[in-house]
């Protein structure tokens, strides 16, 4: 299981990764479009881990209440943030929002899935997420936007 766990976590980041070599890569009037994929490629791995906290509040009785709100503010703040206008405000919210739920997550969860390392693998993902992240937004300066 915890292979397993490994893998597709790492399979998740290969968007992220891709998409922020593109960004510096691809063809100049493609860099808009490949940000915008971008953007709602992080959002959905925003809400996605916002569920992961409405799964454990489904399945355990203490202190569900806070743990059904942060699963519910994570999705709403990455709607938001995919609407926003600029390209590298959203980029930058997102590694924010990555960061943010990793940090919620180490508080909340401390030795809750201990057997998959959940703590050393919800690192390294948002890690490598928030760096691909970081790394679009530089392509910013080779499409002559900043």
């Amino acid at each position: 299981m915890r292979l397993l766990a490994w893998v597709l976590g790492l399979a998740g980041v290969i968007p992220f990764a891709g998409l922020a070599l593109a960004a510096w890569w691809a063809p100049l009037d493609w860099h808009s479009t490949v940000i915008r994929v971008l953007s709602v490629y992080a959002a959905v791995i925003v809400s996605f881990l916002g569920g992961v906290h409405w799964g454990v509040a489904l399945n355990q009785s203490v202190d569900a209440r806070r743990h059904l709100l942060w699963g519910i503010s994570l999705p709403l703040l990455a709607w938001v943030v995919a609407l926003l206008p600029w390209g590298i405000m959203r980029l930058s919210v997102f590694i924010l929002l990555l960061l943010t739920a990793l940090r919620v997550d180490r508080a909340w969860f401390g030795g809750i899935g201990s057997s998959l390392k959940f703590g050393v693998l919800r690192t390294v993902l948002t890690a490598l997420a928030s760096l691909s992240l970081l790394l679009a937004v530089g392509s910013y300066s080779r499409a002559g936007l900043i």
